[in-house]
């Protein structure tokens, strides 16, 4: 039997595999840990991190620097072990980062307290300090990102979980990294305190600073994930999942209950008939507000019959004597024809009401019957806006009716966005079938106050779901005033640790996710907010019509505070995992968003790797197709190469986000009412840093390409006129002076860009291509000597293949990454220089093999073919080249400084004009190059080149200036 088993799962695994859509072209292409990258893939210059001091806030809520200028981190995590490497590992690491462009690493998942090689936190029964060796490996590492210009950014509470000798009541009962006890257990904040301080009153035995003072630490988060509106939404009782098992003991829920009986009574609310009274409503008016209700009177106009006739529906309203339940007559909707769509409201009964009271609760009942011919149909009962933007006022049922009279009866708490305009509609127009209607009924009805067997005395009054429509809103807001003060009572306590006890300045930031406005405002007075995405969908974001998640980081940018997407990941083997280096950055600069950190480098201790790891699917150290796009969409975020749009649509949440959550919990922007979730992608958002009143309605409305229902899905373009999104076709464009990048289905698109000269088409059919285009000088890339390409495609161990829906692996090989090969025609209009070519480089970044010659047009037009299968790489180099006029011409003395001369580690290359600068061995060939602005100097890292005599050369126009140099051991 397990034979046969065993064949019959060998057949399915094979079958599947020969459906998958396999590499086209492979070549190998891997970074294993030993390769050394070559700096100059980046065009930016190197600076020691915090050498420009401690990093502070602006006006606008940017990180800057004493001297005014930016800093734009581009970002990646290590976790677990990946926190502790040796110090060959950590010096490799920081290098590799450094050369990816690279400027700040989250550290994470660095608390976990039962396996000391993954924590700083020293054996033991209790927390009660940190490990030395491990906090040797964790400074030296720090240090070395340090001197690679890399900041370091620490989540605390990450993995935490308590020790017998905590004190923590259930302490192997509290879920993982103790989320929500971190928020209600006064315990587990002390222990919490504890670390804090440990960790940031350590000195760092390599550089003599203080992890409070070191400047190379621009923020800490304070906590992973402390969202409680999460966990709320989740969970009934925030700890326990709604029909799950429980994931934290009963000491845990007691505590909780308690905290909440104990705010109840912290106002006043100390006995039954006091809550009860607080929490109940009585009701002035309880007549039925429907007009003609009975359908007894044929001249009433109360209610109308909408029929698309455009589309093909017919019907009528008759009144019938003949079939009634009660009163003298009931309404019959006859049915002739459906509209082409079936859609349910082609054919409508409706009836305008003359006032509905939001937050009020409402009855709706009537009787309804089809015909005995029809025997069964469904109908919809709803009631909403009547007006643009036809939102639901808390019911939208669907009937299914018999040809019996039922009775239908339901109860809804009104979220009426317009009192005046509301209406109660029944939509028949899916279904065929005449309906039958009579005795409607709309009346308001009163809220009760405590469930039965609810008792403060008795402590039994229990925390209601955050969608529990059936409270009244004065028990929805003691439920929330509860969850949101002690979030806030959490941060409190943190900042006044950093703040007032540690006296240290580091900027500080709540937790790495939120997912509501009310969780914001209970940390107003920290500097950064966060938001994470984890991309695991089957398809492209690219592809999804409503702008995908680029409002989730959007709804997080206060008016004056720090913006940090701390997570951006796509889930590998996605096919369009290249695309996690392009969406998110170009809208950062869109945003004006002050970070992206690319999901998790590493979790083991590796600076790169020769094959891509099973068990790894959040992390990029091993993926080439995303390192290799990291240089050129680093050099376009820290020069801010994407501009803010001109315009800001600024937020505001009405206070009644606070209060009663159920209607804002899960809407964008935390506002009453669905808001086009596109309208980031158009132009900057800010959220206002306090509540009012009332709140933004409709603010997508104020974006021209959103103020109409017929949006052109191929022109969903950002008003800075760089980004270009066509969801039809799942294409992204962005397009700046020095940087061009393309992402996502290009097969069979020719992409003009007049801004940079160029004509751009992929030759071949290979799906989720994203490639780049960055100029590595001061100048655009219309007007520099040199540019960067990058083409990403696919990777696969060799000997993996991919299941039949392309997204999981069946199996994962067990040779070296391949990437998938693809070809690119690139015309460039160039008429100030004489000839383009292509250098190849290699997986180090430098020169792998002959550079190759554009083919020149009579017009002047070049022509590059660039196949990445048959140059074995996806990274050139473009140069453009002029004829020198004149031989011998030398730059004027002084005109290139080079220091230190010899050099070990570093050399700085310092140009009086604009050059074109590169190093030559003694047998000729060239080890680095770049394109220097004049009055600039470069930073190039020689530590790996080998002992011996160099040549620096420098050219501007015809004059060349070459300078001899050591390199010394």
């Amino acid at each position: 039997m397990r034979h046969s088993l065993l064949f019959v799962l060998a057949f399915v695994f094979v079958h599947v595999a020969q459906q998958a859509q396999p590499l086209s072209q492979p070549f190998v292409f891997s970074m294993p840990e030993g390769v050394e990258l070559d700096t100059t893939l980046l065009a930016v210059p190197l600076e020691p991190a915090g050498s420009r001091g401690r990093v502070r806030l602006d006006a606008d809520g940017h990180f800057v620097f004493a001297d005014g200028g930016r800093l734009r981190m581009v970002g990646t995590g290590l976790q677990w072990s990946g926190c502790f490497p040796d110090s060959v590992v950590a010096e490799r690491t920081a290098r590799r980062l450094r050369a990816l462009g690279v400027n700040t690493v989250k550290f994470n998942a660095f608390d976990y307290p039962y396996f000391r090689g993954v924590s700083i936190l020293a054996d033991g029964n209790s927390t009660e300090r940190l490990d030395d060796e491990q906090m040797r490996k964790l400074d030296y590492l720090v240090y070395q990102l340090k001197r690679n210009g890399i900041y370091s950014v620490f989540t605390f509470h990450s993995v935490w979980m308590p020790r017998p000798g905590d004190g923590v009541r259930q302490p192997d009962s509290v879920g993982w990294g103790t989320r929500m006890g971190l928020v209600f257990d006064p315990v587990v904040q002390t222990i919490h305190r504890r670390i804090l301080r440990l960790f940031l009153e350590h000195v760092n035995e390599f550089t003599n600073v203080a992890y409070k003072d070191e400047a190379a630490i621009p923020f800490i988060i304070a906590a992973e994930d402390a969202s409680v509106m999460a966990y709320w939404m989740y969970t009934q009782n925030v700890i326990r999942p709604n029909g799950g098992d429980a994931s934290v003991g009963m000491q845990h829920l007691r505590l909780i209950d308690s905290l909440f009986l104990a705010s109840l009574r912290s106002k006043g609310l100390t006995t039954d008939a006091a809550l009860d009274r607080a929490w109940s409503s009585t009701v002035a008016d309880t007549s039925n507000v429907l007009r003609n209700a009975g359908f007894n009177d044929p001249f009433n106009a109360a209610w109308i019959l909408g029929v698309n006739t455009n589309a093909g529906a017919q019907a009528i309203v008759q009144y019938s004597d003949a079939d009634r339940k009660e009163g003298e007559s009931s309404l019959r909707v006859r049915i002739a024809s459906l509209d082409a769509n079936k859609q349910s409201y082609g054919i409508q009964l409706a009836q305008i009401l003359q006032k509905m009271k939001r937050l009020h609760r409402y009855r709706v009942a009537f009787w309804a019957k089809t015909t005995p011919q029809r025997g069964s149909r469904a109908i919809a009962v709803s009631v909403q806006n009547s007006t643009y933007p036809y939102d639901t006022y808390g019911l939208a049922e669907v009937v299914n009716l018999t040809d019996q009279w039922q009775r239908f009866d339901y109860t809804f708490t009104c979220s009426a966005s317009d009192s005046t305009s509301g209406a109660v509609s029944f939509l028949l127009g899916s279904d065929s079938g005449d309906v039958y209607i009579d005795d409607a009924v709309l009346r308001e009805i009163p809220f009760g106050g405590l469930f039965p067997g609810e008792s403060i005395v008795n402590g039994t009054v229990a925390r209601t779901s955050v969608f529990d429509e059936t409270i009244s809103p004065a028990r929805a807001r003691d439920n929330a005033e509860f969850y949101i003060g002690t979030l806030k009572s959490l941060f409190d306590g943190v900042r006044r640790l950093v703040r007032d006890t540690l006296r240290s300045d580091v900027l500080l930031c709540p937790s790495a996710r939120f997912t509501t406005f009310p969780e914001l405002h209970a940390a107003k007075d920290y500097d950064v907010f966060s938001s994470t995405d984890w991309r695991s969908n089957a398809t492209s974001m690219l592809s999804e019509y409503y702008g995908g998640s680029v409002y989730v980081p959007a709804q997080n940018a206060v008016k004056g505070k720090a913006m940090v997407i701390t997570h951006s990941g796509i889930q590998y083997p996605r096919p369009y995992h290249a695309q996690v280096a392009t969406i998110f950055p170009a809208y950062a600069g869109l945003h004006d968003w002050d970070g992206v950190f690319f999901s998790v480098f590493a979790s083991r201790p590796a600076a790169g790797s020769e094959r891509v790891d099973s068990n790894a699917a959040w992390e990029i150290m091993d993926k080439p197709d995303v390192l290799v796009m990291l240089p050129s969409t680093a050099a376009m975020m820290r020069r801010g190469d994407v501009r803010p749009s001109p315009k800001v649509v600024e937020i505001t949440v009405p206070d009644e986000a606070f209060t009663y959550p159920r209607l804002h919990a899960q809407m964008p922007y935390s506002l009453g009412i669905y808001s086009d979730g596109r309208m980031p992608l158009f132009r900057r958002i800010r959220m206002n840093a306090e509540p009012a009143e009332i709140g933004s309605f409709l603010p997508h409305r104020e974006i021209s390409a959103l103020a109409s229902n017929d949006v052109d899905l191929r022109m969903l373009n950002a008003e800075n006129d760089q980004i270009f999104w066509d969801a039809s076709a799942g294409i992204l464009r962005v397009q700046t002076d020095r940087y061009i990048g393309l992402s996502g289905k290009l097969r069979g698109e020719l992409f003009t860009l007049p801004g940079a000269g160029l004509l751009v088409e992929q030759l071949d059919t290979v799906e989720n291509v994203t490639m780049s285009i960055v100029g590595e000088g001061a100048e655009p890339i219309r007007e520099g000597r040199t540019a960067l390409l990058t083409i990403a495609t696919r990777v696969l161990n060799e000997g993996a293949t991919f299941s039949a829906d392309n997204l999981s692996l069946v199996t994962w090989g067990t040779g070296r990454p391949m990437m998938e090969g693809t070809a690119f025609r690139i015309t460039i209009t160039r008429p100030d220089v004489d000839s383009v070519f292509a250098q190849p480089l290699g997986p180090d970044g430098r020169p792998a093999g002959g550079r190759f010659a554009a083919t020149r047009s009579p017009s002047g037009r070049f022509t590059l073919t660039v196949s990445t299968a048959q140059w074995k790489t996806p990274w050139f180099r473009l140069q453009f080249g002029t004829t020198a006029t004149s031989v011998g011409e030398d730059l004027p003395e002084g005109d290139i400084v080079i220091s230190p001369n010899p050099a070990g580690e570093t050399m700085r290359i310092d140009v009086r004009s604009d050059a074109a600068v590169d190093m030559v061995d003694a047998l000729g060939r060239i080890v680095w190059s770049g394109v220097q602005a004049g009055g600039t100097g470069t930073t190039v890292d020689v530590h790996a080149f080998p002992a011996g005599t160099y040549a620096v050369r420098a050219r501007t126009g015809s004059a060349v200036r070459t300078i001899p140099v050591v390199v010394a051991r």
